[in-house]
């Protein structure tokens, strides 16, 4: 494939379940090309951080071509492993406080990346809810997330967190069975949710502004 036809899934271990597979994009094939950044936290991309997880998030970035389209999936691991442990040490007075700070740091880190490495446009994942135990905060999350994206100048939301749930039980948004791999990663079934969800929100956005 040309380098106009693939799509970049820029993310952590998530981003493996839809490698190399293809997707239809702007009416045209496209590749999916995982770009692997381990390990990688939002707490990590704070301007003071100088963990190694900060400097891999930048350096796979530089292997993404400038006019590129990118996929971003990141803060499973916040979700999982920092934001509740954080704000039990006293960090934050409140869950949804850590969520935001979460938030801020990892969305002005990804579209400041995106402006330098000059990226046609760049989508924000939906933080994938697999594991029973964090579903309640990955839910939060999320929530926060697309308002923040809905907000933010330079970056798209993917609108499909719902359409991955089972929403029979309203006590337990679980993800829905056919989507499920290993018990922490989404399997490839999920790819034709996404598929719809990026190119709705790609013409949403690609609309010129109305004349005043």
């Amino acid at each position: 494939c040309a380098p106009q036809d693939k799509l970049y899934l820029f993310g952590d271990s998530h981003s493996l379940s839809l490698a190399w597979h293809e997707i239809t994009f702007r009416g045209r094939p496209h590749e999916v090309v995982p770009k692997l950044a381990t390990g990688v936290k939002a707490w990590h991309l704070r301007d003071s951080s100088n963990f190694f997880p900060k400097f891999q998030f930048q350096r796979v970035a530089g292997t993404i071509p400038e006019g590129s389209f990118v996929v971003a999936l990141f803060c499973e691991i916040d979700c999982r492993e920092g934001l509740v442990a954080a704000t039990a040490k006293d960090r934050y007075e409140s869950v949804e406080e850590a969520i935001d700070c979460a938030i801020k740091i990892y969305l002005d880190r990804l579209a400041a990346t995106a402006r330098q490495r000059k990226w046609a446009k760049t989508f924000v994942h939906p933080v994938p809810s697999v594991l029973t135990s964090t579903r309640p905060i990955v839910f939060r999350f999320n929530i926060a997330l697309e308002q923040a994206v809905l907000a933010h100048p330079d970056l798209v939301w993917l609108d499909f967190f719902l359409d991955l749930l089972d929403r029979s039980d309203p006590q337990d948004f679980c993800i829905k069975d056919e989507f499920k791999l290993d018990g922490t990663h989404m399997s490839a079934a999920y790819l034709p949710i996404l598929e719809r969800s990026l190119n709705r929100c790609d013409e949403r956005t690609s609309q010129p502004a109305a004349k005043a």
